[in-house]
């Protein structure tokens, strides 16, 4: 594969539209220019999956799962070019970070819509931290688009083959708690906000690994007292940091949101995209 120029992009770059980075990139893109604190780290455009085999057609994604398990893939078949201009990337965000460990996370078009979340379908890789294993990571990225799971959850929706598999590549946080943040009900659509929240990694509550604490916040209340957990693992502080980032986003957005956050020392935006049970 030949990279092209566009193979690689800072997020937060205002230019970047879903089909150059896919929707995950492109909306904590767009949240980072409005000055929301998203974890800052770049994108291997969708571009360089099209040039890919990866992303050449059905037959050949088919092959290339044969080929290699998730697990076992090889590096090279990124192309020299595209290699080269990853560990040139990869190298500015770990001097920006401070941290060589960083998290490579699918960010394919289509995903996190209005229909279709997606949530859970693709692959991320967690605490990467040399350039073969961030390599091997965005294979797996790419892999995970044509995967049989996401096929049958396309088919189920009535949705179209994928149309590109953009790569997210961010600087690795190391959370005290982390979870997910419902501007809306999801259930009764009322109008609060569904906290849940689990200590370390973000993943344990989005997969259902852990029993999160659950906090339900009003968001028109002025103290925003919130029906903390057996837990407490959120302070108010923590809590009135949820609901005013809440807010932004879904002003920003335009839409009730479903997102994905962490907490170290502040408060960082991992994931944002349309409640799809509205």
């Amino acid at each position: 594969m030949t990279a092209t120029s566009y193979s690689t992009a800072w997020l937060g770059d205002g230019e970047l539209s879903e089909a150059q980075a896919g929707a995950k990139a492109r909306t904590l893109s767009v949240l980072l220019a409005h000055g929301l604190p998203v974890p800052y780290g770049f994108v291997v455009t969708v571009d360089a999956f099209q040039s890919s085999s990866y992303g050449s057609g059905r037959e050949a994604r088919r092959n290339l799962r044969q080929k290699h398990s998730e697990d076992s893939l090889l590096r090279g078949e990124l192309g020299a070019d595209l290699e080269r201009s990853i560990s040139e990337y990869y190298q500015e965000l770990v001097f920006l970070s401070g941290s060589r460990l960083v998290a490579v996370r699918s960010s394919a078009v289509g995903e996190d819509s209005v229909n279709a979340s997606f949530a859970g379908q693709y692959k991320t890789t967690l605490n990467c931290g040399n350039m073969n294993e961030v390599f091997n990571a965005v294979l797996s990225c790419w892999a995970s688009s044509s995967s049989e799971r996401v096929e049958n959850y396309r088919r189920r929706l009535g949705l179209p083959s994928g149309r590109g598999m953009g790569v997210l590549i961010q600087a690795m946080l190391q959370p005290r708690v982390a979870g997910v943040l419902f501007t809306r009900h999801p259930v009764d659509k009322r109008h609060l906000y569904v906290i849940e929240a689990a200590n370390g990694l973000g993943s344990a509550v989005v997969n259902g690994a852990r029993v999160p604490e659950h906090i339900l916040v009003d968001p028109c209340s002025e103290l925003r007292t919130p029906d903390i957990g057996r837990d407490g693992l959120l302070t108010h502080e923590d809590t009135k940091a949820l609901v005013d980032a809440g807010q932004r986003i879904e002003q920003v957005l335009g839409y009730p949101q479903d997102i994905e956050w962490a907490i170290t020392d502040n408060l960082h935006i991992l994931q944002a995209r349309p409640i799809s049970t509205l």
